[in-house]
């Protein structure tokens, strides 16, 4: 009985790991958007959503995941009611799984 006890017990656990890990964005795109956001404009309202160790895939806003590997596949920054200017961060090329 208490080795059934630790088997269901022990299987929760990798579940549960696995599947917080799964929910994570990759961190290397949490950095590039950072240090997007620090170049373009880290004051901006814009970015209210982007905080360190966040899910950026589930919860910054004009961000999009892909639903397999959790890598940035979209990003939308722009428009004039952003109020954030500059030049592409070099940053932008390190979310290497953008699509166009």
């Amino acid at each position: 009985k208490s080795l059934f006890s630790l088997f269901i017990i022990s299987s929760f656990l990798i579940i549960s790991l696995s599947q917080s890990v799964d929910a994570l964005c990759n961190p290397i795109d949490e950095h590039a958007l950072l240090q997007i956001k620090a170049q373009l404009g880290p004051n901006a309202s814009f970015f209210a959503s982007w905080q360190p160790n966040t899910d950026c895939c589930q919860t910054w806003s004009n961000v999009g995941c892909n639903n397999r590997t959790h890598r940035v596949n979209y990003l939308t920054i722009g428009g004039q009611e952003t109020g954030l200017s500059g030049q592409i961060p070099p940053a932008i090329g390190d979310l290497t799984g953008l699509e166009v």
